[in-house]
């Protein structure tokens, strides 16, 4: 059984290991390989989910199996005071039908409620089939569409809002 507790500094080659696995797993198809490790490489440095993880206005949390990270999720304000963003919610493959990203997932909404949050947007490739069922099965709904740039690559984006 997953325990789900708050990410600490010691987590973090966990959740590296955790983004670079689920990256290749879910966006080699979509991206490339080298755009993967490009954009898991920036927005997993250290220093990047280190500050994340000390930022008190931000959720971080890991989900562990035998003490090992198997998963993590973070989610934070917006410009709107009412929003929240998911910034990231993943799960090793090979966990992927254990239930654990739908416990960290509900985590994640009731810290954000308890911190006040109303709203809650996710923006999601637009061909990460696995990642927009999870959100539809979750209640959320496509609300817009937009164009990323990810490691110089563009592709399309779809952004789910609803209630928590």
């Amino acid at each position: 059984m997953a325990v789900i507790r708050p990410a600490s500094d010691g987590d973090v080659a966990g959740i590296q290991r955790v983004a670079r696995t689920t990256w290749h797993a879910t966006y080699d198809d979509i991206l490339g390989s080298q755009t993967v490790d490009a954009q898991v490489n920036e927005w997993y440095a250290d220093d990047v989910i280190t500050g994340s993880i000390d930022d008190d206005r931000t959720v971080y949390l890991v989900a562990t199996v035998d003490e090992r990270v198997t998963g993590y999720a973070s989610a934070g304000p917006t410009d709107d005071a009412d929003a929240a963003t998911l910034h990231a919610i993943y799960v090793l493959p090979d966990h992927w039908d254990d239930g654990i990203g739908s416990r960290l997932f509900e985590a994640v909404l009731k810290r954000l409620q308890e911190r006040g949050f109303d709203q809650l947007r996710i923006y999601v490739l637009a061909e990460n089939d696995r990642g927009r069922q999870f959100y539809e099965r979750h209640g959320f709904s496509v609300t817009e569409r937009d164009r990323v740039t990810l490691a110089g690559q563009h592709a399309d984006e779809v952004i789910y809002e609803d209630a928590i």
